[in-house]
């Protein structure tokens, strides 16, 4: 969970301004605190980063102020004199806090998740802010959008594009639903080879709710990493597009990977390892930021030896295999929400940086009866 530190209400605001950007249609930005700690304060920023004209203060008698004028429609909601889920849903407020049209930025979000808050209450002085997906909760920072990859309309107009994303490249193989680049349900599992892909599939679907022709986009992780999970997750994506037509995109698990490790609030210089047997390994270095992820390195093979020296010298170096670091469907997706260079799938290969050599084998000889 990131951290910021406010020293004023001007900081306050200005966070909440910054973090306007990220906004996509449909989140609840949710916060909590005591009293003075600066929720209003930083829905004014949101506000103002919106491009919200009007004046911004805490609906704690009304409930509701909606805002309209700006780049999303804004609903500010104050949940204080509300004590329960079922007060809260009495007062009409459910849709808001569920699948806003907009933004709903809600003060006091303890009151609506109830026993589902598990952190504990903040200390004094301390702001909780948290987004909520059905069934969990995490840091604001772990939108697609935290990051600057920006999610894309339809032409025309329209919601996001909903997105099937398939990570096959290690033993954790992991197929997640979004639309654009709001994570709407993700399925893992550890099983490897004896994966049963369509049923984690229809899993995915089934706990989002959302059926196959919805689906628009299939974003595909390419590894590095197991050849034959990619190429199973590849082949699904062929006779996906074949049968329904729909975009294809191929995205590269490590940096997939380093996403991951960005919202999850790793910072720095960092090394990707990948396995690639034959005494050598995938390398790539990115570096992690609070405002996203750079390459500096791209993907290269490299013999053991130097593999063992970057562990030697104590740099960071993570990968699947070396700890729980492993790429995920919802980081693929992440960066597919932000990308429009489509494919056919038919052309999708696995990252395979070695040159292809083989032998022929001789003619055969005939060998005369005895």
């Amino acid at each position: 969970m990131d951290t910021f530190i406010s020293n004023s209400p001007a900081d306050t605001f200005e966070l909440g301004r910054r973090w306007a950007a990220e906004l996509r249609p449909g989140w609840v930005v949710g916060l909590i605190g005591d009293l003075g700690t600066g929720k209003t304060q930083l829905v004014k920023g949101l506000a103002a980063g919106l491009g919200v004209t009007g004046t911004v203060t805490s609906p704690t008698f009304a409930l509701l102020q909606e805002h309209s004028g700006g780049a999303l429609p804004l609903a500010h909601i104050d949940l204080y004199r509300l004590e329960s889920q079922q007060e809260i849903v009495g007062a009409g407020l459910e849709h808001y806090l569920t699948l806003p049209d907009g933004v709903a930025a809600v003060e006091w979000f303890e009151r609506w998740l109830g026993s589902d808050w598990q952190p504990g209450q903040p200390l004094p002085g301390q702001l909780h802010v948290a987004w909520r997906r059905t069934g969990s909760i995490r840091p604001m920072a772990k939108r697609c959008g935290s990051s600057g990859f920006q999610t894309r309309a339809k032409p025309g107009g329209g919601s996001f594009m909903k997105i099937l994303a398939i990570e096959f490249s290690s033993d954790h193989r992991s197929v997640a639903v979004l639309d654009g680049g709001r994570l709407l349900a993700e399925q893992t599992v550890t099983e490897g080879r004896d994966t049963a892909a369509v049923a984690l599939i229809e899993s995915a679907l089934g706990q989002a709710k959302v059926g196959r022709s919805e689906i628009e986009c299939i974003a595909v992780g390419l590894g590095p990493g197991s050849y034959t999970g990619i190429r199973a997750a590849i082949a699904l994506t062929q006779g996906w597009q074949l049968a329904l037509g729909v975009k294809v995109l191929g995205v590269d698990s490590l940096e997939a990977l380093a996403r991951g490790e960005q919202a999850g609030g790793r910072r720095g210089e960092v090394t990707l390892a990948v396995d690639a047997q034959r005494g050598e390994f995938y390398l790539a270095r990115f570096e992690l930021a609070a405002d996203g992820i750079r390459s500096i390195e791209p993907t290269r093979l490299a013999k053991r030896e130097e593999y063992e020296s970057l562990l030697t010298a104590g740099r960071p170096v993570i990968g699947p295999g070396l700890g729980d670091t492993f790429p995920a469907a919802e980081h693929v997706g992440c960066l597919a929400a932000g990308q429009n260079d489509f494919v056919e799938a038919s052309q999708l290969e696995p990252v395979y940086l070695r040159q292809v050599d083989f032998v022929k084998a001789p003619p055969q000889r005939e060998i005369p009866p005895v």
